[in-house]
């Protein structure tokens, strides 16, 4: 059975926290990166639901949905529980 992962990625300017049940966080993270323009990188993660609790303490920072203002203290939530590899997913872009 896999379990749930609250994850914190960002698009350079704004945060999403998000869960996941996938043990791919690699695979999550190139999922979503197919709906952005802005290169996401994952910044943290945190084993278990806690994605409403999460949104409902940092509420004030809320943006949309999932997106958060960047924040010096959402930040500090998730590296105090830093299990994290730098996972960036890279995409080529065509012009022409």
């Amino acid at each position: 059975m896999t379990k749930a992962i609250t994850y914190l990625i960002t698009d350079g300017e704004y945060l999403k926290i998000g869960l996941s049940t996938t043990a791919n966080m690699e695979k999550r993270l190139a999922s979503l990166q197919t709906g952005n323009a802005r290169e996401l990188k994952l910044l943290g993660r945190k084993e278990g639901n806690w994605e409403q609790l999460i949104h409902q303490r940092f509420r004030c920072f809320r943006v949309r949905g999932e997106w958060f203002r960047r924040d010096p203290k959402i930040l500090a939530y998730f590296e105090d529980s830093a299990q994290t590899p730098q996972v960036t997913i890279r995409r080529s872009v065509r012009h022409g």
